[in-house]
């Protein structure tokens, strides 16, 4: 009796518990290839849309309005479909698991970085481009070693802010329509950057939606990584740095991550031939190889640091009840 009063009242819980850590365990046992994962395509698709309606030439309201109904027209349909899916599925608790597997794309985006690291260790600097330009929105092509390593390491800090820390926090907030909803409008803004000229005003919409919706996974990943860095990054931790909006949560991470690895990030990139300015963060030593894997390691433990706060608190509450 006491047994069924106990599933039948965290029965919902114990549930969510299950479905996050098996779906973690799939993402980092066999992490999802980008060219077989739906939210790639997706960005694929928002890409092919932007081409055919931003136009550079046109006022900066004209391309903010097109944005933003580019925006709505990708977003709200596939969202609307995937959930009337979910709501007649016999099993929605396994398409549930699936869909958390597919967003948690950063552990795959681990793999590739790792891979960038061994290949610089060879000399194999396009190699090491080459998978980059996979997950960077900015040229990889003409990247010298220091840009590549500089590249690798703010894709390690920040994919995991906006993957699968993000996954987890959104899942316990708001269950798989959160998580859906935020990592596809994530996809599309790393799509149309807004750091690119291209997109400057054309992404307004997304970028003003994510700062705010991913403001929590930011901050999460920031407090992991001063915790880690010790009483220096913990004060540095306290100063929320103001950056320009359209880079503001990606630059916040880079400039603790640098401050705990004791190196320089940020500075000048290039979008499609057109060098843009960004701010420098850290300390003035330029990244190379081996501090690849030191961010590789820092992120990890960032990333293990939420996923197990979050898989112990429901843990913390059943054994609570059982007592």
């Amino acid at each position: 009796m006491m047994l069924q009063q106990f599933v039948s009242q965290d029965g919902p819980l114990l549930l969510r518990f299950g479905i996050i850590a098996l779906a973690l365990s799939f993402a980092l046992l066999l992490p999802l290839p980008q060219r077989f994962n739906p939210l790639y395509w997706f960005a694929e698709l928002g890409g092919r849309m932007a081409q055919k309606v931003c136009r550079p030439n046109r006022s900066s309201s004209q391309q903010r309005i097109a944005g933003g109904m580019a925006m709505l027209l990708l977003v709200v349909p596939f969202w609307l479909i995937v959930l009337f899916l979910l709501e007649l599925a016999a099993y929605p608790s396994f398409f549930e698991l699936a869909l958390l597997y597919c967003c948690m794309r950063d552990l795959h985006a681990r793999r590739d970085l790792a891979h960038v690291s061994r290949a610089l260790l060879v000399a194999d600097k396009t190699q090491a481009r080459q998978l980059l330009s996979q997950w960077a929105s900015r040229d990889t092509a003409i990247l010298s070693e220091t840009g590549i390593a500089k590249t690798a390491i703010e894709l390690a800090m920040t994919s995991a802010a906006y993957g699968s820390i993000a996954v987890v926090l959104f899942y316990w907030l708001g269950g798989v329509p959160l998580v859906l909803l935020a990592l596809m409008l994530k996809a599309l803004e790393q799509r149309w950057s807004p750091a690119n000229p291209r997109y400057q005003y054309f992404s307004c919409g997304v970028m003003w939606l994510n700062h705010w919706l991913f403001w929590l996974p930011v901050q999460a990943c920031r407090l992991s990584l001063a915790i880690q860095g010790g009483p220096a990054a913990l004060k540095q931790l306290l100063r929320l740095p103001s950056f320009a909006i359209a880079q503001r949560g990606y630059l916040q991470i880079c400039q603790l991550a640098a401050t705990v690895l004791a190196i320089e990030l940020g500075g000048a990139r290039k979008y499609q031939g057109e060098r843009m300015a960004v701010a420098k963060v850290g300390v003035p030593r330029l990244p190379h190889n081996r501090d690849i894997q030191r961010a590789l390691s820092l992120a990890n433990t960032s990333r293990w640091f939420w996923l197990g706060f979050s898989l112990i608190m429901p843990a913390l509450w059943v054994l609570l009840r059982l007592r």
